[in-house]
């Protein structure tokens, strides 16, 4: 252990402001989250004949929609019967005498909808954050496909009901970003030249939101403040980032913080995905010896995982545990004797993950000693590691078809359209949480 003249003991002592520790963990992370914060963002557009009516039912939620994401880094898109083209923010959204302009709702009907190569932009570059605006209903100009229709009779339709948006969804999905969707009905008045009669038919507009992970302030979060998710606009989540964590310490003292029963820290530091606790070794052997203490073993507690995953119901933790004391006291050294930060920043040390071991009770998290025994008759430094463990998706089937999919009647006597449904689902069934680190503690027990 290197110590300066101070009152302090252990590491705290040359690191008073914790620079060396945050940065340290700043070089665990490894800048995970940073990719996920720059300022690109599209908006796709559907101008095909089947969205005046669609339009026109949720025009207060589309228009709000539009002024929310009305920023100069906005791109905007045009799809319809051409490839998706870029067109300049005052056409769509100032210029009221131009065919682009959004708010007049006779300047969409196209006759063709390329949705597939707008999805596959949206999900082109993994920086860039999407909303797509569209009711999914993919007419190419290839002509009529046969397709079972609700009566499981063979029927011709020229909308592609197959899961077309199976691989870019999947793509986005396993890098761990999110699909957020906003589904808002309508009813779409028709006429059925097949049957020469009148249809209406209920349907759905869609707000496809592709969000990067760690992306602040993003379109989706700035409509959630303005809450455009109301009445009966449905609001699904198809992703593995959606949780936070809470930190709850109880009646606990400001000296034992989240610590468990009978141990009170000597020094505590916290930032952003981390907290830090210094513990006299001997506090922590005695405390094994009382049984309030000794029941469990709880050594650390006060975390509640609040997820908001509709995919992943129950997210499993796992825990890793490394003993550091040899790497930190290194760059310890390094610091002192250079009187600033490393350049480099090692971050291995020896696993030890059965020193500890993590419980999971309703998403309250603690972390217990599980074998007293392998406590080191010396000061020592752990660092441990909370994350979600890679589990496969538990779709909510009942609510995705609700809102997710609907019935044809204007091309076809009835034809099932389940393109957004399925695609997702089949993408969601590839997707695991990814093991990630929601959470790390530094403990030190010193002599």
């Amino acid at each position: 252990m290197f110590l300066l003249a101070s009152c302090k003991p252990g590491y705290t002592t040359a690191d008073e402001d914790f620079s060396l520790l945050q940065a340290y963990h700043a070089a665990l992370v490894d800048a995970e989250e940073e990719a996920g914060n720059t300022l690109k963002s599209s908006v796709y557009l559907d101008y095909s004949s089947s969205m005046p009516q669609a339009l026109n039912q949720n025009y207060d939620l589309f228009t709000e929609m539009l002024t929310i994401l009305e920023e100069d880094k906005t791109r905007f898109y045009r799809v319809g019967d051409q490839e998706p083209y870029a067109i300049n923010r005052a056409e769509i959204l100032t210029n009221p005498s131009h065919v682009n302009y959004a708010f007049n709702i006779d300047n969409f009907g196209t006759n063709a909808s390329l949705l597939r190569q707008a999805v596959s932009l949206a999900v082109r570059d993994m920086d860039q954050e999407s909303l797509f605006i569209t009711d999914f209903e993919l007419i190419e100009p290839r002509g009529e496909v046969t397709r079972p229709n609700c009566n499981g009779i063979n029927e011709s339709t020229p909308i592609d009901v197959s899961n077309w948006a199976v691989s870019p969804f999947a793509k986005w999905l396993a890098a761990g970003h999110s699909i957020d969707v906003f589904s808002a009905p309508f009813r779409q008045e028709g006429y059925n030249k097949k049957a020469n009669t009148s249809v209406s038919q209920d349907q759905f507009l869609f707000f496809l939101f592709f969000t990067p992970r760690g992306r602040s302030n993003s379109m989706i979060a700035k409509c959630f403040e303005r809450g455009l998710v109301r009445g009966d606009v449905a609001h699904l989540n198809f992703g593995t980032q959606e949780y936070k964590l809470r930190k709850d310490y109880g009646n606990k003292s400001a000296q034992e913080k989240g610590l468990g029963s009978e141990i009170e820290f000597e020094e505590y530091f916290e930032n952003e995905g981390f907290e830090y606790y210094q513990v006299l070794r001997s506090d922590l052997v005695t405390s094994l010896e009382y049984e309030e203490f000794s029941a469990e073993r709880k050594l650390l507690e006060g975390l509640t995982l609040e997820s908001k995953m509709q995919c992943f119901a129950t997210p499993q933790l796992d825990i890793k545990v490394t003993d550091i004391t040899k790497t930190y006291a290194q760059l310890l050294e390094t610091y002192i004797n250079q009187e600033e930060l490393p350049e480099k920043i090692e971050t291995d040390g020896v696993a030890v993950d059965e020193l500890f071991q993590l419980k999971d009770r309703e998403g309250k998290i603690s972390v217990h000693v599980s074998n007293p025994g392998l406590i080191p008759p010396r000061s020592s430094f752990y660092q441990i590691e909370i994350s979600l463990v890679g589990e496969p998706a538990e779709l909510p089937d009942a609510n995705m078809r609700k809102y997710l999919t609907w019935k044809d009647k204007i091309f076809s006597s009835c034809m099932p359209v389940n393109s957004l449904y399925g695609s997702l689902k089949e993408a969601m069934s590839r997707t695991q949480l990814p093991q990630d680190r929601i959470f790390t503690y530094y403990l030190e027990l010193i002599d």
